[in-house]
């Protein structure tokens, strides 16, 4: 009876040896898994917040460069004295500098007079009707456009050349 007894109580023990054995099992694969989690979201986490400055960093750029159009258009005013082309030469000497400082933080200009119109970094603002160049042609640039480390941060504003069609200017005399 006594054997028996110690049988019984050595085949519970299995069974809960075997139980938590089966949670420790668990509780393995649970902390796996949380790990991973953790893990992902970090990386997620450090992603979205390179994007987020790379995101302020764009419209600060973008905001800079009204600055620089206005500097531009005061280099590009008309100097009446001598006075005047001096403070103009400084203006210029100043965009030059704040340009330099754009470019090292991956400001490029988007090159567009002459170039073939592409709607994915120009915005055409008129048309323009000429013999003088291919159709579909940039023929003015009104504002510059320009990249921040390949990302478009403000298109180039242009007006595009159409060619003329001579065969609608002719006057049809049969009438």
């Amino acid at each position: 009876r006594i054997l028996e007894n110690v049988r019984d109580s050595s085949h519970e023990y299995d069974d809960q040896l075997l139980s938590t054995e089966e949670q420790v099992q668990q509780y393995k694969e649970l902390l796996k898994k949380s790990q991973a989690e953790l893990l992902n979201y970090k990386r997620r986490a450090g992603r979205e917040q390179d994007e987020n400055a790379k995101r302020a960093k764009a419209r600060l750029i973008a905001d800079m460069l009204l600055v620089v159009d206005d500097l531009d258009r005061a280099v590009d005013s008309k100097a009446n004295s001598q006075q005047d082309k001096i403070w103009t030469e400084g203006i210029g000497l100043i965009r030059d500098k704040l340009m330099l400082i754009l470019e090292k933080e991956g400001l490029t200009k988007i090159e567009a007079q002459g170039h073939v119109f592409d709607p994915n970094v120009h915005e055409a603002i008129a048309g323009q009707t000429t013999d003088d160049a291919p159709d579909g042609t940039v023929t003015t640039v009104h504002q510059d456009g320009y990249k921040l480390n390949n990302y478009l941060i403000r298109p180039s504003k242009v007006t595009v050349s159409q060619k003329t069609n001579k065969d609608s200017l002719d006057v049809d005399s049969s009438y």
